[in-house]
């Protein structure tokens, strides 16, 4: 009687995803997470004048340029530094000899995450600061 041999064993991690789509989803990431803190920053100046932009480097910026343009300039600036930031840990640590895949995501994970995550919270803190005005 003929057998079929045993299946391969499953790997138990899933595979990350390739170098280029942790990019885009890390990049995209903190990309929509700008944007709302953004977007509930302007929308917590414009319709409480009560508030004011804490940060002192946004503040001079807004009195320079206006709201809008200085947040998306701001923002846009953010993105690309910690982006560039983040790919030249990815750089730094491929260096290392026996570095993984897995290696070059937990870089990403930290840069894209720990920043999509602060930005994050200072969506949170505008709304909760626009709902007690």
């Amino acid at each position: 009687m003929a057998t079929a041999d045993p299946p391969a064993p499953a790997s138990t991690l899933p595979r990350p995803p390739a170098t280029s789509q942790q990019v885009i989803i890390g990049v995209g990431a903190l990309t929509l997470t700008k944007g709302a803190d953004v977007l509930t920053t302007v929308g917590g100046l414009r319709l409480a004048p009560a508030l004011r932009e804490s940060n002192p480097l946004a503040a001079a910026a807004i009195q320079q340029v206006g709201v809008l343009p200085a947040l998306l300039g701001l923002g846009t600036v953010t993105v690309l530094i910690v982006a560039l930031l983040t790919e030249l840990g990815v750089v730094a640590v491929r260096r290392f000899p026996g570095t993984t895949v897995p290696d070059r995501l937990a870089v990403r994970l930290v840069g894209y995450g720990l920043a999509s995550i602060i930005n994050l919270a200072v969506a949170a803190h505008n709304v909760a600061l626009f709902l007690t005005v």
